[in-house]
């Protein structure tokens, strides 16, 4: 990994120690690896512990002064304002059947550049059991297992793929997305504007976790130039590369995007309805 680009060192506010940058990192790079002991329970100090996504195992990261740089990622702090996340990274190796039924690495991956001596952050709340409150109360008690919107987080959950025997034509091109390996959701042509739409691929009943809205964490001040940037928990993100960016709106919107980025259906939607939702104060507060 970048082993040679990091550094643990003291914060600068009294946070303790940190995970910094020593030298100039760009989007995308798969940084540190959360490394640490393998639990069947979480331990009674849950402060450096990542509940792998899909499984009841538990990395013990507290640790982690002892490994090497690559694997240091329970050194890293929490932060509204990420400039990493975390994905679960499969050797490419592996037949698709072991990929099914056993978690990958956990890896830290940079959502946009990090500059030199920049601190390394993420927001765990959604993965490590000591913080799972703020997931609870941010989902409106739903009744939403924290494991499922934190699943719903990593890349290696979700596929796309042409959908065979449709014509593509340029960017209105059909595809078909996948979550977990099921039919999920459709890319096309949408019914209430002229660019794309998404459409449901199964059944979602009224308050359902539908996706997560996915995007670069960048300026508000993108939003003058990008219709897809939206203001969030963790701040403002602009999904123009994600299936939630192609969520399109309408005055009878049938999901709702909330302040958490997860996008929950408000009625019972069918298979091939498209998902529309309000563009509430989150896009408001960019756009308007």
């Amino acid at each position: 990994m970048l082993a040679q680009s990091l550094k643990v060192r003291s914060t600068d506010d009294g946070r303790g120690d940190g995970l910094f940058t020593t030298a100039a990192i760009a989007a995308g790079v798969h940084v540190v690896i959360y490394g640490g002991r393998l639990l069947s329970e979480a331990p009674g100090d849950a402060r450096h512990t990542l509940r792998l996504a899909g499984c009841d195992r538990y990395v013990d990261g507290a640790d982690a002064r002892s490994l090497p740089l690559t694997h240091a990622a329970a050194m890293t702090n929490s932060s509204t304002r990420p400039n990493c996340r975390l994905v679960y990274h499969h050797p490419c190796d592996w037949p698709r059947e072991r990929r099914n039924v056993l978690p990958g690495v956990p890896v830290l991956v940079t959502t946009h550049a990090v500059a030199e001596n920049e601190e390394l952050v993420w927001r765990y709340s959604l993965t490590c059991p000591s913080h799972a409150r703020a997931v609870r109360d941010d989902c409106d008690a739903s009744g939403l297992e924290e494991t499922l919107f934190a699943a719903m987080q990593l890349d290696c959950n979700w596929s796309r793929e042409a959908i065979a025997g449709l014509r593509a034509t340029h960017a209105l091109s059909p595809e078909l997305v996948r979550f977990r390996g099921e039919a999920w959701l459709r890319l096309g042509p949408s019914r209430v504007c002229s660019g794309r739409g998404v459409f449901a691929e199964c059944e979602f009943e009224t308050g359902d976790l539908i996706l997560v809205y996915d995007g670069e964490a960048c300026a508000a001040e993108r939003g003058r130039v990008s219709q897809h940037v939206a203001k969030l928990r963790g701040g403002y993100y602009d999904g123009h590369a994600s299936v939630g960016g192609m969520l399109n709106t309408s005055p009878s919107a049938n999901a709702e995007l909330r302040s958490s980025g997860g996008v929950y259906a408000r009625c019972a939607i069918s298979r091939g309805d498209e998902i529309v939702i309000p563009y509430g104060k989150g896009f408001r507060a960019v756009h308007m």
